[in-house]
């Protein structure tokens, strides 16, 4: 098996936000990825300390919380970038980092995003679209570490290939030689779904030729609770092991902290009722003074047993009203050809 059994908290959109990377810290990550930062935001943002709370936020000119940091995550932090360009990936550093003092705001790293298949991500080029455009993701790779200085870890997220684990090896040595000194593997395709079993067996030879170069290697997927986190590790031949889903549903207990609730029953409520409120102390302490960030949705998901894998879906809200052309008069309608009303599409993110 390569490397040390460690356990580090993935990146999740909404979800790792400060509160939770505190709290992962706390039950033993040895890690902490914040989520995905649009490069194109974080370029336009000012930084702000704030002494009272020993934080530091990016802060967009409309008030918008971009990015927090805190002191008690120093050395331990990973920001990810989401970027289709090696222009903004630049821009978005020049912002987040001093070259003349690096260890300022205790990141540790930063790592590219190149494993996101949802549409509003690919569509703009960043995530797996990057992923899959070799030569422009290795552009991107290589202006990231001529700008991030040395002393700091520059990493990648990706996917499995559709070809194979092969081809997944292949495109992984690429980066490292491009300059990742990390590599994140999900082990799942772009058009898998959560839902879908990952695959595991096809993490080991990505894994193995990344450790024969000196790269550091994290695999993800499926490491739900403890167990899991382990079996993951076996069937990878690799130790450390990137949580997402599992540092919610399974509480942080994954990251290796004793627990009082390996037996159940009591003892595993008075652990859980005591892990939501040390997250809701968190978050009172980081929402305190100043500009809040956008809400972390996770605290109900810290709940284990009674939080299901798969929450239910939303109902569907009720259908727009139509807007059919007068019997008399003019044929106007407020919508399209087929009478449906123009409905602004949600709002995308900008990552060129």
């Amino acid at each position: 098996m390569h490397g040390a059994e460690t356990a580090s908290l993935a990146p999740m959109v909404r979800l790792g936000t400060l509160p939770l990377r505190l709290l992962a810290l706390e039950r033993g990550a040895t890690l902490v990825y914040s989520e995905e930062i649009v490069a194109s935001k974080l370029a336009q943002a000012s930084r702000t300390v704030d002494e009272r709370l020993s934080t530091t936020s990016w802060i967009l000119p409309t008030g918008e919380v971009v990015l927090s940091t805190s002191a008690a995550e120093s050395g331990r932090l990973v920001v990810q970038l989401g970027a289709a360009s090696a222009e903004a990936a630049s821009q978005a550093v020049a912002r987040l980092i001093d070259p003349a003092d690096p260890g300022r705001d205790g990141i540790a790293g930063v790592d590219l995003n190149l494993g996101c298949a949802k549409r509003n991500t690919t569509e703009h080029g960043a995530g797996f679209a990057l992923f899959a455009d070799s030569a422009r993701a290795e552009q991107v790779v290589r202006a990231l570490r001529a700008c991030v200085p040395a002393g700091l870890v520059l990493s990648c997220k990706v996917r499995l290939c559709d070809a194979g684990p092969k081809a997944t090896a292949e495109r992984c040595v690429a980066l490292a030689a491009a300059g990742a000194s990390r590599i994140a593997i999900h082990a799942r395709r772009a058009r898998e779904q959560a839902r879908q079993p990952a695959r595991w067996r096809e993490l080991r030879p990505p894994a193995r030729a990344l450790a024969a170069r000196g790269c550091e290697v994290l695999v993800n997927g499926d490491a739900l609770d403890g167990a899991a986190a382990a079996a993951l590790r076996r069937a990878a031949a690799c130790g450390a092991v990137l949580v997402g889903r599992g540092a919610l549903l399974a509480g942080t207990r994954i990251f290796g902290a004793a627990e009082a609730d390996a037996g159940g029953g009591d003892a595993a409520d008075r652990a859980t009722l005591a892990l939501c409120l040390r997250y809701a102390q968190l978050c009172c302490d980081v929402c305190a003074a100043g500009p809040r960030p956008a809400p972390d949705t996770s605290l109900h998901l810290l709940t284990p047993p009674y939080a299901p894998l798969h929450p239910p879906a939303r109902p569907k809200p009720a259908p727009p009203p139509r807007f059919p052309p007068p019997s008399d008069g003019p044929a106007h309608v407020c919508g399209d050809a087929r009478g449906e009303p123009l409905v602004p599409s949600s709002p995308r993110r900008a990552y060129a």
